[in-house]
């Protein structure tokens, strides 16, 4: 009995999750995983926790990213975060400001981002 196909089958996209979070990880550009209709960090690379979060590891995995950081509260990425959760249409922005918060006190970005659903 061949069961080679039906085991690579099995085994494909946990092997592909794997590789795209390792090139999260890798990445030069500053990325994370945002999680579920909550938007809980699941994962940040090292250049987003150093030059945009300024804050470390702890203080934000497996929190929402709104509980993170409450300052984007008041600006307009919890309603785009929510359109793309609820109807999975990408958005797609360049330049777009926005204020962090991190441990050196609230800075101001400008940001070319999307927010996109895992097919």
């Amino acid at each position: 009995m061949e069961v080679t196909g039906s085991i690579q089958a099995k085994y494909a996209p946990s092997q592909s999750e794997k590789q795209f979070r390792h090139m999260v990880m890798q990445s030069p550009i500053p990325m994370t995983i945002i999680r579920g209709s909550e938007y809980i960090i699941e994962m940040a690379n090292k250049i987003m926790f150093e030059k945009i979060w300024r804050k470390k590891e702890s203080e934000t995995a497996g929190k929402s990213i709104l509980i993170a950081f409450p300052e984007l509260r008041n600006q307009k990425y919890p309603e785009l975060l929510y359109k793309v959760f609820t109807t999975g249409k990408s958005h797609k922005e360049n330049e777009s400001l926005a204020f962090i918060e991190g441990d050196d006190g609230l800075r101001k970005f400008y940001f070319d981002y999307e927010f996109a659903t895992q097919a």
